[in-house]
C-alpha cells in the first residue's frame, strides 16, 4: 500500500547554484523540479544518517541530530 503524500507549499530563498542544482537534477532524471527536490532531500538524509553513524559530531549536536534521524526514520517506516 503506497504511503500517503503531505502536499506543503513553501516559498524558500535559495542561491543560484542550489536552483541550478535542482532545475540540473530534473532535467537529467526527467521529472519535476519537486521530485527533484524531494530526491535530493532523501539523498541529505542518508548522507546524514551514515555521519550520525559514524559519530562526525559532537556531544550536544550529535545527541540531537541523532534523535532527529530517529524521529525521520520512524516516520518513514511507518
Amino acid at each position: 500500500m503506497p504511503r500517503a503524500r503531505a502536499h506543503v507549499n513553501i516559498t524558500a530563498s535559495i542561491e543560484g547554484w542550489q536552483y541550478a542544482l535542482i532545475v540540473g537534477l530534473s532535467e537529467i532524471r526527467k521529472c519535476k523540479f519537486s521530485s527533484a527536490l524531494q530526491y535530493l532531500l532523501k539523498l541529505g538524509y542518508v548522507k546524514l544518517s551514515e555521519l550520525v553513524e559514524q559519530q562526525c559530531f559532537e556531544g550536544e549536536e550529535q545527541e540531537l541530530l541523532k534523535r532527529l534521524v530517529e524521529e525521520i526514520r520512524s516516520k518513514r517506516n511507518k
